[in-house]
């Protein structure tokens, strides 16, 4: 699990996407699966373009050449009213 904090409204999310796609390209190249490294994104603020953005790594990774799905992402409206124990597990069920 890889636990951190990506702040999208400064920009940087051109690099997100890059060190992701090369991630999965190195577990391809170690001939590694998807249980080798999994990434949770979750969302705190309300911008549409972020909202945009982490469905785009949860979803479409692949079609901007990833080798596999390693990303899990939760919009802010599908953990709002959650407790964080509950959000948490959320997070790591995928």
């Amino acid at each position: 699990m890889v636990r951190g904090v990506a702040e999208t409204a400064g920009g940087g999310m051109a690099a997100v996407e890059a060190t992701l796609v090369e991630a999965t390209k190195r577990l391809t190249k170690e001939k590694l699966t998807r249980d080798a490294l999994g990434v949770t994104f979750i969302q705190t603020g309300e911008d549409p373009k972020a909202t945009e953005f982490l469905r785009m790594l949860d979803d479409g990774l692949e079609k901007r050449g990833a080798t596999m799905d390693i990303v899990n992402c939760l919009t802010i409206d599908e953990v709002r009213g959650l407790s964080t124990q509950h959000v948490l597990e959320r997070a790591l069920d995928d």
